[in-house]
């Protein structure tokens, strides 16, 4: 009468079988979104945000199914399979993808679109006090202090293609204008705002943004101290 084996000998002959999926080579997997496929050598066991970033964006972009200007990071790309969405820590083995197995890409554009200013507000008296902006990622941007009174906050419909500011050595200026891509303009400007000394504006199919993202094309710097920043960024393909 034998003897029963134990775990770890269970185990053992198991594996002798049936090496563990982590030993296994990357696996070819098949991605698709809207008309195009292809197909990406993929480890089973890397979490999807990493080959997302290293795999995935790169071959969205070299087939041009992602343009470089879209502000598209790897975080804005999404994979389902089986109609379940790949969480950043999840692998391919956690949702049981099989070789050649189709992966569906999706993304995310509010996030691409979040470098977007959507509201003006400010502060101003005879001279400019402050200006707030917020993107559409929620963050807010603050130059300035709390002197003056408030300058109520605008929601901003279409995109800042161009600035205009008048210059003074005190507080943050005498105003600033921003030039909306639909031609209307917002501002926040001083009682002795009477002259525009600074003109910048984004290239065609751009706008500007407060924040500065990865792939940013030019930095506009201006201000008694320099202290106003703004980046050009390509206007999203699918608004422009």
């Amino acid at each position: 009468m034998g003897c029963a084996k134990s775990r770890e000998e269970e185990e053992k002959t198991k594996d002798e079988v049936d090496p563990p999926m982590k030993n296994k080579p990357p696996m070819n997997v098949r991605f698709e979104m809207d008309r195009w496929q292809e197909v990406i050598a993929i480890d089973r066991h890397d979490p999807s945000e990493e080959w997302k970033r290293t795999r995935l964006l790169p071959a969205l972009l070299s087939a041009s199914v992602v343009e470089r200007g879209q502000q598209v990071q790897a975080e804005d790309v999404i994979v389902e399979f089986a109609n379940t969405v790949m969480a950043p820590h999840e692998s391919l083995a956690d949702h049981a993808v099989e070789p050649d197995a189709l992966v569906t890409v999706r993304l995310d554009l509010e996030r691409a679109h979040g470098y977007k200013i959507v509201e003006i507000a400010g502060r101003y008296g005879y001279f400019l006090d402050q200006v707030t902006l917020r993107t559409k990622k929620g963050d807010v941007f603050t130059q300035g202090g709390m002197g003056g009174n408030a300058w109520p906050a605008r929601q901003v419909d279409s995109y800042v293609t161009g600035i205009w500011y008048s210059g003074h050595h005190e507080y943050e200026g005498k105003g600033i204008r921003f030039i909306l891509s639909d031609g209307k303009h917002m501002e926040v400007v001083g009682c002795k705002c009477n002259d525009w000394t600074t003109k910048i504006e984004a290239r065609p199919g751009h706008h500007l943004t407060c924040q500065c993202p990865p792939n940013a094309t030019h930095e506009f710097q201006f201000g008694n101290r320099n202290q106003f920043h703004f980046y050009e960024l390509p206007i999203p393909s699918d608004v422009a």
